[in-house]
């Protein structure tokens, strides 16, 4: 399947959000932030924000793959 071209709407959203996120995640990491939880929420920020996903249609959560447990996954329709 041949990848869509990304129009210039969508490359400046993820520049923008690049550069929104990582003054974020450098605050984080300068202050010493370790909570999972407050990580899992930037992650999913990022993927609804800056990628465009629904968290409610396109995202799920704690999805088990095989032996593995992610807490985030892109929905695309198969079941693991």
């Amino acid at each position: 399947m041949p990848v869509p071209k990304m129009t210039s709407k969508i490359e400046n959203r993820i520049k923008d959000g690049v550069k929104k996120y990582s003054r974020i995640l450098k605050k984080m990491k300068d202050g010493g932030v370790t909570m999972e939880s407050e990580t899992s929420r930037v992650v999913l920020d990022i993927l609804t924000d800056v990628l465009g996903y629904d968290p409610y249609e396109d995202i799920t959560s704690e999805l088990k793959i095989k032996r593995n447990q992610c807490d985030y996954a892109i929905k695309d329709g198969k079941d693991y």
